[in-house]
């Protein structure tokens, strides 16, 4: 298991990230555990069915849980979120931002700062 930041923090920043660990973990071919205030990560790792989330308070009982997953099940979709989240999957919406920020660098907005 790859095991995404344990801190404890409640804030827009925490709920929101997601690290390059995230990318790191998928290409290791390892399922990803992760506090249930990283809400973007514990919807990413649901929605793919590449891990599980845990409360700060479910980490006294972390044994028994880790016993009751299935790891297999977790690392089988492994796969399928890599090819999801590939540059190649995705290299069209970094050709879009790349154009937004050109269009950006020669705008007014951009002269002001």
């Amino acid at each position: 298991y790859g095991f995404f930041s344990f801190n404890n923090d409640k804030g827009f920043f925490t709920a929101n990230s997601i690290g390059n660990k995230f990318a790191s973990y998928l290409e290791a071919g390892l399922p990803i555990i992760c506090l249930e205030n990283y809400k973007l990560v514990e919807s990413i790792i649901k929605k793919y069915g590449i891990g599980f989330s845990v409360s700060k308070e479910e980490l006294g009982n972390f044994r028994d849980i880790l016993n009751k997953k299935n790891k297999s099940d977790y690392a089988n979709n492994v796969e399928e979120a890599r090819t999801e989240f590939s540059m190649e999957k995705r290299i069209k919406d970094l050709e879009y931002f790349f154009e937004k920020v050109k269009v950006y660098k020669g705008s007014k907005i951009e002269k002001r700062h």
